[in-house]
């Protein structure tokens, strides 16, 4: 039997709700999600911050392929430089072409990177990882 693909999801502490929907829908596909960070308060404490920091590293190395759920934050970002570092495949779901700028209409040159594949929907992705097989 084949072992399951596992996945990262990297987004923003405020987009909980599309954590859990992207969770859900790779989870109806027998994917395995390497780490839910989610569960884990967010406290100005170093070790539980060290922690967590730690899980997502260890995550991102883990992981088959990483989705990146535009709006991210500083955390997202990071993890997204972790997995380009690591030669992770990456998939910036971003709906609205507008989501690649930032307020100023600037965008992060790292969203263009050969590892990234921009797609608008979550449902793009298996079809794109069954091709790159």
């Amino acid at each position: 039997m084949k072992p399951p693909i596992k996945y990262y999801i990297a987004t923003s502490f405020q987009n909980k709700e599309g954590h859990a929907q992207c969770r859900r829908f790779f989870a109806d596909m027998g994917y395995e999600l390497t780490f839910d960070w989610t569960v884990y308060p967010i406290i100005p404490d170093p070790y539980v911050m060290y922690t967590i920091a730690m899980k997502e590293i260890d995550a991102v190395k883990a992981a088959d392929f990483i989705v990146v759920l535009l709006p991210g934050g500083r955390g997202t970002h990071t993890e997204l430089g972790a997995a380009l570092a690591l030669d992770k495949p990456v998939f910036l779901v971003a709906p609205h072409p507008q989501q690649l700028l930032d307020s100023q209409g600037l965008t992060n040159p790292f969203y263009y990177h050969p590892s990234v594949q921009v797609v608008s929907r979550l449902e793009n992705i298996p079809n794109k990882i069954e091709s790159a097989a």
